[in-house]
């Protein structure tokens, strides 16, 4: 006897994720959500095994795996969700007020408009820049207390060098003055695989929030792109609702 095959039922391909309804662009490797209960079963004396209706659920979670490719400053905020998100704009171009000496960590300039804490710097003439941070922003001229930097140079330039601080985002932890995660760092996560015929395969996990340790890998053979874990939450106020969904969605008419 043949056993008949609906294609439209077969899922084939790794799908797109989204966040709060949005993409998250390109994803590498498989997707993965996994469904995990937590069974309580009791065992009773003169049975060999567990007994039919007795098993209880104790908690529920369901967890999405991805590798996300693109790193630009949305999807490193959801990567670390106890992060603070920075944008730093680029600041009025200004020149070194002084000399500055090999293994100097403090640069004189004529200006420190733009400048803020935090922010990358380069500092040098063209085919000598070099790329550092700002850690602290003074006053400005020859006499003044100058700008702050994370390293120590590694060149000399002199008097009138270019100095700029370039736009740039970056995320940083929060976990040395917060390390209660606020609820705007919960979404809700899909993986949307499309099907034949129109039909929609979609996987949703709600209330998630990323879990597992974060490793960027850079390598001459591949993309440097994190895998992530986001783990559902139940609501407090609501726990019927369930933190995860798997919708069969036909085709739009």
């Amino acid at each position: 006897m043949t056993t008949p095959v609906d294609p439209t039922q077969i899922v084939i391909g790794a799908g797109e994720a989204f966040v709060d309804g949005v993409s998250v662009g390109p994803t590498e490797a498989n997707n993965i959500l996994t469904i995990t209960p937590e069974w309580f079963t009791p065992q009773f004396n003169g049975i060999p095994g567990p007994v039919m209706g007795t098993d209880y659920v104790k908690k529920e979670m369901a967890e999405l795996e991805m590798t996300l490719p693109e790193i630009g400053a949305a999807n490193l905020a959801l990567i670390h969700p106890n992060s603070s998100p920075a944008t730093y704009v680029v600041s009025t171009p200004t020149t070194l007020a002084a000399t500055s000496l090999v293994a100097d960590k403090v640069v004189k300039v004529t200006s420190i408009t733009g400048l803020t804490v935090g922010a990358p710097i380069d500092v040098g003439a063209p085919g000598s820049v070099e790329i550092n941070y700002i850690t602290s922003v003074g006053t400005a001229g020859a006499g003044g207390t100058g700008v702050g930097l994370l390293y120590p140079l590694g060149l000399s330039h002199p008097n009138g060098d270019a100095v700029s601080a370039p736009a740039a985002t970056s995320i940083s932890s929060l976990a040395g003055t917060s390390r209660r995660v606020a609820l705007a760092a919960y979404h809700i996560w899909e993986l949307r695989v499309p099907g034949l015929a129109g039909l929609l395969k979609s996987f949703v996990v709600r209330n998630a929030i990323q879990v597992d340790a974060i490793k960027f890998e850079a390598k001459d053979d591949g993309a440097l792109a994190p895998k992530i874990k986001v783990q559902s939450r139940w609501d407090g106020s609501n726990s019927s609702v369930s933190p995860w969904n798997i919708y069969n969605i036909p085709a739009p008419a």
